[in-house]
């Protein structure tokens, strides 16, 4: 693990001008998608190790989403068939994980992690929408077996579900869709909040790609898998 951070860091700091945090919890992120379901915590009957990890900051200048899609672009080598659909409701995330197939085992793909890089607009769909998105997102975080019952059709259901999303949110889109109750909700208490509390030099340039920096950490990725 220590190797892969390694070799994370060194990549990330060159692809990016983004804070250290946010380069902290996206190799956190990577690390929990990787080990989703082949890895547990010993406590208690087993707690998996799923994540709700948001990165905050200014709009535009903390690199948020570049953040986010650094890590989804290793997860797109490393484990392809975790990486979940990016425009989802919790019926339509419901309906993917039981028909997609996983290509290596044929199995459905209950496994899965969520890249929602500009998570304002998801936060918005709540707020119009979503009157039980919150209170299923808990409970696929919770990770049991979840059953989906709907109206005017067969229900849908999911074994043992393992759920991580990385999202990335500015501190304006919090303010204007969260509440004060929000906070206290169990949705809003599942996430871990990373804040950037050191500012990088920015880059002049765009950075070139590092790709053998990003290929070495494929690397490790892969031999932890």
């Amino acid at each position: 693990m220590s190797r892969f951070l390694q070799h994370w860091r060194t990549y990330f700091l060159k692809a990016t001008d983004a804070s250290h945090e946010y380069c902290e919890g996206a190799g956190l992120m990577a690390l929990s998608t990787i080990a989703l379901a082949r890895r547990s915590l010993d406590m208690g009957r087993g707690l998996a190790p799923n994540l709700f990890m948001m990165l905050a900051g200014d709009s535009s200048v903390a690199r948020k989403s570049t953040s986010v899609l650094l890590c989804k672009a290793l997860i797109d080598r490393v484990d392809p068939q975790r990486v979940g659909p990016r425009d989802y409701t919790v019926e339509g995330l419901l309906k993917w994980m039981t028909q997609e197939k996983d290509p290596s085992t044929g199995k459905s793909r209950n496994k899965v992690a969520l890249f929602a890089e500009e998570f304002g607009s998801d936060l918005a769909r709540i707020e119009a929408y979503g009157t039980t998105t919150t209170s299923d997102f808990c409970a696929l975080y919770d990770g049991q077996t979840f059953e989906k019952v709907r109206a005017k059709a067969a229900s849908i259901t999911v074994e043992k579900p393992r759920v991580n999303l990385f999202a990335a949110s500015a501190y304006q889109m919090l303010a204007t869709y969260l509440k004060s109750r929000d906070w206290l909700s169990g949705y809003m208490m599942r996430f871990l909040f990373v804040v950037p509390t050191t500012i990088r030099p920015r880059f002049v340039l765009p950075p070139s790609w590092p790709k053998q920096e990003f290929e070495q950490a494929v690397i490790a990725a892969k031999v932890l898998r």
